[in-house]
């Protein structure tokens, strides 16, 4: 397997998504087992502006997000989301969340991790797991032809 990618590296990748860069997403750590994913709330990601709460789909994606790069931090490979689950726990009301993924397990075709999204003051907002399949990585410039 290769060596773990660097935050370098691993921030290079969720920029090549503009869904990523339209999220403001910064990689903050990786090691063998885990992966740490900052997004800071901006008023187009409220999905209340009565409560003024993260969508619910923001948590959704940091959860499908963080849980994918703890996979591809460890593999390098590019891997597509087969299953996902997501609990929401209180409204995200807050100026950043944070996203703490784990790899479950990791095997020839699939991958399995589990996140924890949680607000600036560490309480947990949403959770979730995910499974992805392991796919051919093609450099950016491939991928659009």
């Amino acid at each position: 397997m290769p060596n773990l990618l660097t935050i370098a590296e691993i921030q290079a990748r969720i920029d090549l998504s503009p869904f990523n860069l339209l999220l403001g997403l910064r990689a903050e750590a990786a090691d063998e087992e885990r992966f740490l994913l900052r997004c800071s709330m901006r008023p187009e990601l409220c999905g209340s502006p009565t409560t003024q709460a993260v969508h619910g789909g923001v948590l959704a994606a940091l959860v499908d997000i963080s849980a994918s790069f703890a996979v591809i931090a460890r593999t390098g490979q590019s891997i597509a989301t087969v299953d996902l689950r997501i609990d929401y726990h209180r409204p995200g009301i807050a100026r950043e969340f944070l996203a703490e993924a784990k790899l479950v397990r990791l095997g020839r075709t699939l991958a399995t991790a589990d996140a924890r999204i949680s607000d600036d003051a560490g309480t947990l907002v949403a959770s979730g797991r995910a499974v992805f399949m392991h796919v051919p990585h093609a450099p950016a410039a491939e991928a659009s032809r």
